[in-house]
């Protein structure tokens, strides 16, 4: 029997939620996005149709606000010129807008928090990603890792890493290792859940201070404890000197200031 004659997604069912409990947002992906029956069936006719870029179902960066418009011009060889972009077969128009639907319908449950998602912050924290987070625009979700990220393709940071669904009550289900029950939701600290915003808006300001830094031609470059010293000071009993370090490796990489990778000038001896 043809897939499409029963299409009705798993993501689009009532107990959708249930079905994503204890899986990696990497397995859930997989399982319920690229490998749904519909996807299936209208992936491979879009494939036939343009061979070329059957490399589209590969693993990459898949935008959270994706349109079946853009998914398009990934299938479509792209001209020299604008003026003459051609149509997309109708098999590619199928395969992008059922895409575009299961990606929605995931981000739809998340945002929704009728299941949670767990993952590990730049700082090395682990807790749960407020879910106004999954309708930030320029989010999308490294597939090969199962990350959370802010861009797409090469520019793509990692936000939030190793990342689990679970719901937001309840232990998992008999059917999935028990190893790794969920908590439930309400049992995390308001406060806890506090300190890990804090500390991760503290990341991001040392970013931009240091980036100020850095790109003004007049500051010679200092040296790491220099840095940190003065970091410590700024930021006191909220900034980690792990994630000092992971600003000032960002701020370098954002800024292409190599200098800064050195070790800076040495203090002058009392002697000179």
């Amino acid at each position: 029997m043809d897939a499409l004659s029963n299409p009705f997604p798993v993501l689009r069912a009532p107990n959708a939620a249930e079905r994503l409990n204890g899986l990696s947002l990497k397995e859930a992906f997989r399982i319920y996005v690229l490998d749904d029956a519909e996807v299936v069936v209208l992936g491979k006719r879009a494939v036939k149709a343009k061979t070329s870029q059957a490399a589209v179902f590969s693993d990459f960066f898949w935008p959270l606000d994706v349109t079946a418009k853009s998914l398009e011009s990934n299938f479509v060889d792209q001209p020299l010129s604008l003026e003459s972009v051609p149509s997309p077969p109708d098999a590619v128009s199928a395969v992008s807008a059922v895409l575009a639907d299961r990606i929605s319908a995931l981000r739809d449950i998340l945002a929704d928090g009728r299941i949670v998602a767990f993952g590990t912050t730049q700082t090395g924290i682990e807790g749960p990603i407020g879910r106004h987070q999954w309708t930030r625009s320029g989010m999308s979700i490294d597939v090969s890792n199962g990350d959370l990220c802010e861009g797409q393709d090469h520019r793509a940071v990692p936000k939030w890493t190793g990342l689990s669904l679970r719901l937001p009550y309840g232990p998992l289900p008999p059917n999935r290792p028990q190893h790794d029950i969920a908590p439930k939701i309400t049992e995390v600290p308001r406060k806890a859940q506090a300190q890990i915003e804090t500390k991760e808006k503290c990341r991001l300001e040392c970013v931009a201070w240091l980036e100020d830094m850095m790109s003004d031609p007049k500051i010679v470059p200092r040296s790491r404890d220099d840095l940190w010293a003065e970091a410590k000071a700024e930021w006191p009993n909220k900034l980690s000197e792990r994630a000092f370090l992971k600003a000032r490796d960002d701020a370098i990489a954002n800024k292409r200031a190599w200098a800064w990778k050195l070790p800076g000038p040495k203090p002058k001896s009392p002697q000179s």
